[in-house]
């Protein structure tokens, strides 16, 4: 799934003809200047828009399928871009109940490929799922950011801590 999301910058950026459009309200000649500043806007924004439309990512997840609990373990994401440029992005995980994460979400420019870490602490034992990818990509003004869904399931084991109760 695939959405786009305005950013702050872009809200700033829509109030900033406001101003011009009050001054309108009582001055005639500035009625047009403000149209045309608003329809500029918004070619500007579509035409914004328009640069993350095509990214395709692809991310493999690594990471081992015992873990135990209370113990960090490293998790591995491999990152695919074929857009053909390069992308700023922020990568965040959905983690399951009782996971505790280090290094999430990462702001990151994804070129071809990139190889991203972050840790992640099970709190409780069971068998537990690491879940979908969601990759946040800003738009080349950085008016829009695309939100990409990426589908995943890594079920991983968590067991007691044996070398912790062995110590």
């Amino acid at each position: 799934m695939t959405s786009l999301v305005p950013t702050s910058r872009f809200v700033l950026l829509a109030c900033l003809p406001l101003g011009l459009a009050v001054l309108g309200a009582v001055v005639e000649p500035l009625r047009a200047t403000a149209l045309g500043v608003d329809v500029g806007l918004v070619a500007l924004a579509v035409l914004d828009a328009f640069s993350v439309r095509r990214a395709v990512l692809h991310i493999t997840r690594r990471v081992r399928p015992t873990w135990s609990v209370n113990r960090v373990e490293k998790v591995m994401l491999d990152v695919s871009n074929s857009s053909g440029r390069t992308l700023r992005a922020s990568v965040h995980q959905t983690l399951f109940d009782g996971a505790e994460a280090e290094g999430l979400p990462q702001e990151v420019r994804l070129g071809a490929r990139a190889l991203l870490e972050f840790r992640v602490k099970a709190r409780e034992r069971g068998r537990r799922v690491l879940g979908d990818h969601h990759v946040r990509i800003a738009s080349t003004l950085g008016l829009w950011q695309r939100q990409i869904d990426i589908p995943a399931a890594d079920v991983v084991q968590v067991w007691p801590d044996v070398k912790a109760l062995t110590q």
